[in-house]
């Protein structure tokens, strides 16, 4: 446990850029961890972290992005559906806005949590999908044929494509040119 580490070299006096090269760890991580074993009443001249102490450190710094925070504000969000698609669908306002008027009413969510809830929930509309069609193309010059599975909107390049792989293109440069009269 490194916060554990850490704490106990800092009450042992080493310094925090010490301890931060010794141990392989950013002097910012190193003074987050100081700070949070002050805020639990550890002190460096004092006495080791107890139990609880040490499971409030442990618990309340975890690499990463906080865990169901997400969920926690999407689930305020549902409440407040009807509202805030009324405030981007009728009254045309801005997602800014509509975060604005949210902490004016007591909601606190972050703007990216909003945004991630009205792309993914679309307050008034379905969750949007996106479906891609896929048709097989056939294309046939003399003995040769090529199947190639395409987008509708691809079909020229496929066609190209295929092109170039037939015996077509050596037929053309082969063949002599018409006689001018």
């Amino acid at each position: 446990m490194e916060t554990v580490d850490v704490i106990h070299r800092w009450q042992g006096g080493e310094s925090g850029h010490g301890i931060a090269r010794s141990m392989g760890l950013a002097r910012n991580t190193v003074a987050a961890y100081v700070r949070a074993a002050e805020a639990v009443g550890v002190e460096a001249d004092g006495a080791a972290p107890s139990e609880t102490q040490i499971a409030a450190l442990v618990g309340g710094r975890r690499p990463g992005p906080a865990r169901a925070r997400g969920i926690v504000a999407a689930a305020t969000l549902h409440a407040h559906r009807e509202r805030i698609g009324r405030w981007l669908g009728n009254d045309h306002l801005r997602l800014t806005r509509v975060q604005e008027l949210l902490v004016h009413d007591g909601v606190t969510v972050s703007y990216t949590t909003l945004r991630r809830f009205v792309a993914q929930a679309g307050p008034g509309r379905a969750p949007r999908t996106t479906v891609r069609t896929v048709q097989a193309v056939e294309h046939r010059w003399g003995d040769t044929t090529v199947t190639q599975m395409t987008r509708p909107n691809h079909q020229a390049a496929a066609i190209l494509r295929a092109l170039s792989l037939s015996d077509l293109p050596r037929i053309l440069r082969t063949q002599p040119a018409p006689a001018s009269a």
